[in-house]
Order: C-alpha cells, then sequence, then structure tokens
C-alpha cells in the first residue's frame, strides 16, 4: 500500500494541524507535545500521516498506530520509553526513537492509519456526562430519560452508573481528603476521582438518583470489546507517558464486558432521526456526545444538524455535548423544545480526561 502524493499546500496545512496539536490538544503529555511539534517540521512523517481521511486527526492517528504496534509486542528502543513514563524527561533521544520506528514501520502504520478512526473512549469524562445528566433530570422532574450517545466507540461513558465517583474540592488531596460528593457503585472496579474548581458545585443536585433503562449508542465503527485488535486500539489511544488512563480503561473494559449497552452501527449525520425512533415516545430524549464534532468536516456537520432539525420537528429533546470550544472543553447543554434549539448552556469547563471541572450554570 503507498502513500498517497500530497502537495506542498496540503502539507503546510498538515503541519498546522500538528502545530496546533502540540499547543492544545497534547498540554498535558511531554511526549507527544514535543512529538507533535517536531513532526510539523518533518516533511517523510508529515506524508506519512496524510494517509489519515481527516488532517485534524491525523496527529492522533499517527501516535495511536504507533503505540498499537508497541502493545502488539513490536520489539524496538521507543519500547522502553513507552512502558516507562519516568523517561518522558528525554524527550530528544525518545523524538529520534519515535522517528526510526516510524520509518522502520511505514507500511504497518499506513494500514492502521488508513483503517482505523479516532475512537477514545475516555473512562474519566463519565464524570462529566453523569453531572450533565443530573441537570437535565433536575429540569424534568419525574419525567424519565431515554439516552443515545452519538459516536459512542466501546460504549464505555453509556455505563456511567457502574462506576464510582468522588468529587473533591481543589484543596484537597485525592488520596487523603473528604470528597464533597460520591456517587456511583462503590463496589466498582473503576473508581474516579476529579477535582472541583470554584465555588459553586451542584451537590446535592448531583447526588440524587438517576435512572435510564433505556440508552444505546450510535457508531460508525462500533468496537467489539471481546476483540483483542479493538481493545488494543483503544488502549493505544491513550498516551504512553499517562499510564493512569490506561489502568481506568482496562478497569472499564472488564467491568462492563459482562453486560454491555447496545451499540448500533450507522451514521449519525444520515440516520440519527431513525435511530431516536427506536426509543419510547413517553421518556425525554438526550443525545449525548463527546469529542464528536471536531471528527466532522462541514459536510458532515451540516448533515447532522439537519438530522437534529428533523429530529426537533417530531419531538423535544436535550443535546448534552463535551467538546473543545474556544481553546477549552466545554460541557455544553442544548435544549430543541417545540422545533427549536433553544440558547446552550455552558454547564462547565473541564479537563479533557476528567481531571477537573469547574462549574458555570446556576
Amino acid at each position: 500500500m503507498s502513500i498517497p502524493r500530497i502537495s506542498s499546500a496540503e502539507l503546510e496545512d498538515l503541519a498546522a494541524c500538528f502545530q496546533t496539536a502540540g499547543r492544545t490538544r497534547f498540554e498535558n503529555s511531554k511526549f507527544y507535545r514535543h512529538f507533535a511539534g517536531m513532526i510539523a517540521h518533518d516533511l517523510e512523517l508529515l506524508r506519512l500521516a496524510s494517509t489519515a481521511k481527516n488532517p485534524k486527526l491525523a496527529a492522533f492517528l499517527l501516535f495511536g498506530a504507533v503505540y498499537y504496534l508497541v502493545l502488539t509486542g513490536v520489539s524496538h528502543p521507543l519500547v522502553a520509553y513507552y512502558r516507562d513514563a519516568t523517561l518522558a524527561s528525554h524527550l530528544e533521544e525518545a523524538y529520534l526513537c519515535f522517528r526510526d520506528f516510524c520509518t522502520t514501520h511505514t507500511a504497518a502504520l499506513h494500514r492502521i492509519i488508513a483503517g482505523r478512526s479516532v475512537q477514545t473512549n475516555e473512562v474519566g469524562r463519565a464524570a462529566f456526562i453523569r453531572c450533565g445528566l443530573s441537570r437535565i433530570k433536575a429540569w424534568l422532574g419525574k419525567q424519565r430519560l431515554s439516552i443515545i450517545e452519538v459516536g459512542a466507540s466501546a460504549g464505555l461513558l453509556l455505563s456511567w452508573d457502574r462506576y464510582f465517583m468522588r468529587f473533591f474540592r481543589a484543596r484537597e488531596s485525592h488520596h487523603t481528603g473528604t470528597p464533597i460528593v460520591e456517587i456511583g457503585d462503590a463496589h466498582s472496579q473503576v473508581h474516579l476521582s476529579c477535582t472541583v474548581r470554584g465555588e459553586f458545585f451542584p451537590t446535592e443536585m448531583v447526588k440524587d438518583g438517576l435512572f435510564c433503562p433505556e440508552r444505546f449508542g450510535l457508531e460508525l465503527h462500533p468496537l467489539n470489546l471481546f476483540s483483542n485488535a479493538d481493545r488494543l486500539w483503544l488502549q493505544a489511544l491513550t498516551w504512553p507517558d499517562q499510564p493512569e488512563r490506561a489502568e481506568r480503561l482496562r478497569a472499564a473494559l472488564t467491568a462492563i464486558r459482562s453486560e454491555p449497552w447496545p451499540i448500533l452501527r450507522g451514521d449519525a449525520t444520515r440516520v440519527l432521526e431513525q435511530a431516536c425512533a427506536l426509543l419510547r415516545r413517553e421518556n425525554f430524549l438526550c443525545l449525548v456526545h463527546s469529542f464528536f464534532l471536531g471528527q466532522l468536516c462541514a459536510r458532515e456537520f451540516e448533515r447532522f444538524q439537519q438530522q437534529l432539525h428533523a429530529l426537533a420537528h417530531k419531538r423535544n429533546f436535550a443535546v448534552l455535548g463535551f467538546e473543545w470550544q474556544n481553546e477549552a472543553c466545554q460541557l455544553t447543554l442544548t435544549k430543541w423544545l417545540a422545533g427549536e434549539a433553544r440558547p446552550t448552556e455552558v454547564l462547565a469547563l473541564c479537563d479533557p480526561h476528567g481531571g477537573w471541572m469547574e462549574w458555570q450554570a446556576h
């Protein structure tokens, strides 16, 4: 499989995507922040990354493809850096190993980048989703919720009630401090800790019970929890210098594998309206998405908006989104009532991987 030709203008655009990713998306990873900056000036690796269908996702796919091969047991000096997070300070040496790995395994990386999608299923975000759903439930009162997660990957965020979540004030240690609220299954293998920044947090609202027996995911390329290749791909989308994320992922995969929520195969920009018709009309519909909109091209985004408008003429619903907005991760709520969207409410500013949140809504 040959790497397609790419014009100078396309290379410049791709280099800019890597620079942006290094500055904003990988700011908490020493490895990937440095690697992205170096690749932006490396024509050979840019050409390899150009295999990605969406330039905005090229960095995630290249890094994921490399990590995937490492996890499969490929022998190379880079493996030592990926297995020992203490080596993250040796950035120059690590990049030389990374580059050699890419040039040595170009064909395999090309196949992975061309054949896979960015489907990061960050379990830590479940704490934010749970808070957002609590906000909707507080507004609804006694009416039940039905949930569809759009771009659900393996469906780990649909199982928020199978995890144990603890929220701490910023001044409290997650190990010795007293949480301001604990929710979820205390016996779960998955324990999530989230720091609350700012003065206000809706403790009583979050503590209220949340019963949602009707939920499923909608995913263009569903991942199989029983497939070793798919499980490795999910781990490959975490970052090697953040091993705690991979540990949470493995725990969540174990926790839900016996009874996962269903994931329907489908393009949400085309079949969302039909998928929603499967749910009870007496329940209030909530669509949830996490880092989904950024993966859409302009045409796909327009089709998705058309799906929402068409759905709004048939039923009321809400959209709970967790996306990059204005260089920050925002948890937002948009209510679609009587055929039209109401102003979007920013519920919280959040760490992309679940570390902290700052509640904005009152």
